[in-house]
Formats: structure tokens, C-alpha cells, sequence
């Protein structure tokens, strides 16, 4: 944790290492997770993937005239995302066996 520090980025932000210190017993379990069960969870991080699909919409054609047209766009981008969040994360099936392992109490089956 602390090589962090000694980089560039960590001196430029030295808060980022102070809040890592301080919070890093809530952080560093979900490093202990497989690489599925990560690539799942942040795959399904259903904010950040909005975030990050009307950004690129907007970021990525330049100069938007108004605000109308701002609008426009993220109102296309939503609906892009929409039609991707009907087919789950590739890594959830994986995801979702280990963590099951892992936490028995809070996986029921619910009969259909």
C-alpha cells in the first residue's frame, strides 16, 4: 500500500493514500473475491455502467450546440443500455456459484 506513495500519482494525490489507509479493511476483502466474481461485480455495478455509456455518448462526439441536444444524446444513450442490461454479465454464472460457496446463508432457491 505504500508504494502508492512513492509514485508520481501519489504525491500529486496524497489524499487517495490517506483514504486507502483509512478504509482499506472494507476494500481489500473484495480483492480476496476470483477474478469472476470481481469481473461480475463490477460488471453489474449497474451506476457506474450508466455512468460510463452516457459519458462516452456525450464525450465522444465532440462539441453538443444545446441543451437540447445534450439531452437528446443521453436520452439515446440510455436507451442503448437498456437493451445490454437484458443479458446478464458473461462472468455472473461463475460469479454467482462461488459466491454461493462462499455465503450458503445468503443464497436461497426460490421455488418456481
Amino acid at each position: 500500500m505504500h508504494v502508492f506513495e512513492d509514485t508520481k500519482l501519489g504525491r500529486k494525490y496524497p489524499g487517495i493514500a490517506r483514504i486507502w489507509h483509512a478504509h482499506s479493511e472494507q476494500v481489500t476483502p473484495c480483492l480476496s473475491f476470483t477474478e469472476p466474481v470481481r469481473k461480475a461485480i463490477y460488471a453489474t455495478n449497474a451506476i457506474e455502467s450508466l455512468n460510463s455509456c452516457v459519458r462516452r455518448a456525450v464525450l465522444t462526439r465532440g462539441h453538443v450546440p444545446s441543451h437540447k441536444a445534450a439531452t437528446k444524446r443521453i436520452y439515446m444513450a440510455i436507451g442503448n443500455v437498456e437493451r445490454d442490461w437484458k443479458r446478464p454479465s458473461p462472468f455472473w454464472h461463475q460469479a454467482h456459484r462461488r459466491l454461493r460457496i462462499l455465503h450458503p446463508d445468503r443464497f436461497h432457491v426460490v421455488p418456481r
